[in-house]
């Protein structure tokens, strides 16, 4: 796809954007992850207005562990880039997650978040960021096909600015969901919301701690 800088001090109009992704799976519970993506960053007027790109690579290893307990290892590496500006971004993760019934996919685990150099150009980047998380995924179907999604989590963030000392620990908050309704055959109408609260954890406005929220309604055609 490609995105629109209609009206941003520019002299292209467009960027190219787009997503991979590839995924296995074991009969053993073992599964690998890898996925690959070019976005334009675009929560604030000022991100749009420094054109900030981020081509980014993740990869995710599951295996089973005992007594249904999983353990994941993540890795994601992206390059937050503003004209001639280009930085990097490393994430490593480590979570343990296990079946919970009614309550879906319950995990906990941490990661720590890295960029190469301060910047200007809108985006918070820190010299270190520690996550801590605890959170819920979940997926239910009705008899009707009514599908919900649901990815939630509550946890806490430590940031260590370029030059200053480490933050005391804060609270965050993230929620995702998926509503489909379907309409006909092959056919259903989506509704989506995004909120989160924190901020170090996503690469997003020039803070340490902000919040974010959106609603989207799609549809889905099956060919």
């Amino acid at each position: 796809g490609a995105s629109d800088f209609t009206g941003a001090p520019a002299v292209a109009a467009t960027e190219p954007v787009g997503q991979l992704r590839a995924r296995w799976r074991a009969p053993s519970g073992a599964a690998l992850d890898v996925q690959g993506a070019r976005t334009v960053l675009d929560a604030t007027p000022l991100l749009l207005r420094n054109r900030v790109v981020r081509a980014e690579g993740a990869a995710q290893r599951e295996r089973l562990v005992a007594l249904g307990v999983r353990a994941r290892a993540s890795a994601r590496v992206g390059t937050p880039s503003s004209g001639g500006d280009r930085n990097r971004r490393t994430a490593l993760g480590a979570a343990l997650a296990r079946a919970a019934g009614p309550l879906g996919d319950l995990s906990a685990g941490v990661q720590t978040i890295a960029f190469d150099h301060p910047t200007t150009r809108g985006y918070f980047a820190a010299e270190r960021v520690l996550l801590a998380d605890v959170g819920t995924y979940l997926e239910r179907e009705s008899a009707r096909g009514v599908t919900v999604v649901l990815d939630a989590g509550v946890g806490a963030q430590r940031v260590r600015r370029f030059g200053e000392g480490t933050s005391p620990w804060e609270g965050t908050g993230r929620l995702w969901g998926q509503l489909a309704l379907p309409v006909g055959v092959g056919r259903a109408l989506l509704v989506e919301v995004d909120a989160y609260d924190g901020g170090a954890g996503r690469v997003g406005p020039g803070a340490g701690r902000w919040r974010w929220f959106s609603a989207a309604v799609g549809a889905r055609w099956a060919i």
